[in-house]
């Protein structure tokens, strides 16, 4: 809105808009609690002992650039908890029916963009990865949303038709624009080049189709072809363009780092030095191999430290790109930076998440409680695939949102929240 008001985001808009955001969050947040009888459980432990070695690392490890890491823990890992946390069935369908109509209104915006791309001085003929409204990250930003937008909507379209007569006419219109919303966000993931995001579809999409129970392999087959009919379609008409054509082909290609490859001897640990050498760190000709060199560092840092790690956001200091970055991936970074017991707690607080939805599908007989569970497992694999192709264990706020959906769902929690 800013971007086409002509106006120019300030560092007091973003403040504004994290605190009303949080007051919201917290009143909401506050009102449930004082309504349902909560009970912890191990996702809330597995969280709060992670958050408590996180903050412990940090201040073992402190440096004037933590505080800037430790300013998002509050916007984005406590208030995603606790609002996922506090959420009960009738929220969680709400949140899909929300997360399907922003992919519609991002679908409205397309046309415009493209529009906008195509005048001078943007240039979008040359781009593989148009800038969308005005952001630098708006096509990472927007392939996420798509991305959420497409497994919530797919999960809709799995529910069976209702019996009722009264209510097939306006069931089928509903299902028609479904099938052309589909199309269309899918063709528009292929033009904004959104290949972090498509692969976290893909993978939640597989998810969604096997956890499915309910749904014949025809229906699935049926709908896989029609999405997969309109991507090929749109990959045909983007590879018209040898830019986006080589863009797309470096996901199948062996990341060019240098003319040399990464040492097998890696150099020792040393404060303020790339652990795979100054000569890696020269030249990195596209984003696979900038995610291929962090992804080697953090695995070489943990090696060098296995126990406690390097400390909290201290990566950076032992990479390529300096103090404050972070590995684009929470799994190594995990690793990297808090050592073995980091990763315990990390895994095990992950695996407690997967579990939640995997036990729902296997013992529940209702079909729409079977839907549900099979979308939010979609939903987890899609977050957890998108954290370790973009993410920071700090500001992971869409997985950690899921982790408190999944902790709503533990153990009964769901039918308090009902009841309530």
């Amino acid at each position: 809105m800013w971007t086409y008001l002509g106006l120019e985001w300030q560092r007091n808009h973003t403040i504004a808009l994290y605190l009303s955001t949080a007051v919201w969050a917290i009143v909401v947040i506050v009102r449930r609690w004082r309504a349902v009888d909560f009970s912890i459980n191990r996702l809330d432990i597995f969280l709060c002992a992670f958050l408590l070695l996180v903050l412990g690392s940090a201040a073992a490890h402190w440096w004037e650039g933590t505080i800037n890491y430790l300013k998002f823990i509050p916007f984005f890992m406590i208030i995603p908890y606790l609002l996922g946390r506090t959420m009960n069935a009738q929220d969680a369908h709400l949140f899909r029916t929300i997360l399907v109509g922003m992919g519609g209104v991002l679908l409205l915006l397309m046309p415009l963009e493209y529009w906008r791309n195509s005048q001078p001085g943007f240039l979008y003929v040359n781009s593989p990865a148009p800038i969308l409204f005005g952001q630098s990250h708006g096509v990472m930003l927007t392939g996420l949303m798509f991305s959420a937008a497409i497994l919530a909507l797919v999960s809709f379209l799995f529910l069976p038709k209702v019996s009722n007569t009264g209510s097939r006419g306006y069931e089928k219109w509903v299902r028609l624009i479904g099938y052309l919303m589909l199309a269309a966000m899918a063709s528009a993931m292929v033009w904004i080049s959104s290949r972090g995001s498509g692969v976290a579809t893909v993978m939640g999409m597989i998810a969604l189709f096997l956890f499915s129970s309910f749904l014949g392999w025809k229906k699935k087959i049926a709908i896989l072809f029609y999405i997969g009919l309109f991507t090929l379609v749109a990959f045909m008409f983007l590879f018209q363009n040898k830019y986006h054509k080589e863009y797309y082909q470096q996901l199948f290609q062996r990341p060019i780092v240098t003319q040399n490859e990464v040492p097998r001897q890696v150099a020792p640990l040393e404060y303020g030095k790339p652990i795979l050498g100054e000569s890696i760190c020269k030249d990195i000709p596209n984003s696979i191999s900038d995610r291929w060199i962090h992804y080697r560092s953090a695995w070489e840092m943990f090696l060098a430290k296995p126990l406690t790690g390097v400390g909290a956001n201290a990566y950076g200091f032992y990479s390529c790109t300096g103090p404050g970055w972070f590995p684009h991936t929470t799994v190594l970074q995990v690793l990297a930076e808090l050592g073995v017991l980091g990763g315990l707690l990390y895994f095990s607080l992950i695996w407690s998440v997967f579990r939640v939805p995997f036990t729902k599908v296997r013992s529940d007989d209702d079909v729409l409680a079977k839907a549900n569970m099979s979308w939010f497992l979609s939903f987890i694999i899609l977050q957890f695939t998108t954290s370790q192709f973009y993410s920071n264990y700090f500001m992971s706020a869409g997985l950690y949102f899921a982790v408190g959906l999944a902790a709503s769902f533990h153990d009964g929690v769901k039918s308090k929240l009902v009841e309530a």
